[in-house]
């Protein structure tokens, strides 16, 4: 990974994901593109007789809010060692913003919201927008994390090619982990071995062990996440919803319920 992308905003995550960022950047010796979408229609009133009007005033507050955060960030990276760069987009769409950049990037990072349950959850949105939106995996970290601890990987790997993918998209951060498992839930080896994924990695000189798992009466996603818990891992590599995503917004799924108790970062692929 050698081309990061960075999604800037007034969030409460913000600070986090950026510490976050220019680490990763740091230990990969990559560069860090720091990407500030602007949202047109923020400014847009609509009347009663259906005329649209610019509130220029509210505008310009924004604008003086976002030049203030781009200042206080080049402040804070100027002795940080990372090559990096700023691009304020104007868009009607965050997810549209995010996945034209990412085209050319390595890795998406952005935050999920505090709110787990709550209504529309926003962040969760955002993270699974952009993850089915681009080919560019995304980095989704929770509320407080600041930093990616590349000790201990699980990957959550079901044989399926959003799974393979991910794996395939993580090699770099696996790399620079001291411990990597490949962790599948009630799995049958002859239909999607798991030593399979652990060939590929060691072509790459990742060691990976292989951790079967049983359900014992809980759903796969209670026990991918009870699993990351007891290993104690730093990170949680998977595919992005290997169902449609309307699918898992009705009746739940595993990367619903993950992003919604992870307190480690997950990267999805799909």
């Amino acid at each position: 990974m050698k081309s990061l992308m960075l999604h800037v905003g007034h969030d409460d995550g913000f600070d986090g994901r950026l510490e976050l960022a220019v680490d990763l950047a740091r230990t990969l010796d990559a560069h860090l593109t720091l990407v500030q979408p602007c949202l047109a229609q923020d400014f847009v009133a609509f009347d009663m007789a259906g005329g649209a009007h610019f509130i220029a005033q509210a505008y310009a507050a924004a604008e003086k809010a976002r030049a203030e955060l781009k200042s206080w960030v080049e402040a804070d990276l100027a002795n940080e060692g990372v090559v990096w760069d700023w691009q304020a987009i104007d868009s009607a769409s965050t997810v549209e913003i995010l996945a034209e950049v990412a085209r050319f990037s390595d890795l998406a990072i952005v935050s999920l919201d505090n709110d787990r349950r709550g209504a529309g959850q926003p962040g969760r949105s955002l993270v699974g927008d952009l993850a089915m939106s681009s080919r560019t995996p995304v980095l989704a970290v929770p509320p407080g994390v600041a930093k990616l601890s590349l000790g201990t990987a699980m990957i959550a790997y079901d044989g399926g090619p959003e799974a393979s993918f991910a794996i395939r998209s993580a090699t770099s951060l696996l790399a620079a982990c001291t411990s990597v498992k490949i962790a599948s839930v009630d799995a049958d080896p002859a239909d999607f071995p798991q030593s399979d994924a652990a060939s590929y990695l060691a072509r790459h000189g990742i060691k990976a062990d292989i951790l079967p798992l049983a359900k014992g009466g809980r759903t796969i996603e209670e026990v991918l996440v009870v699993a990351s818990k007891d290993l104690g891992a730093d990170l949680l590599v998977m595919g992005a919803y290997g169902h449609s995503r309307w699918r898992e917004a009705l009746f739940g799924g595993v990367t619903h319920y993950v992003l919604a108790e992870t307190k480690i970062p997950v990267l999805l692929a799909h």
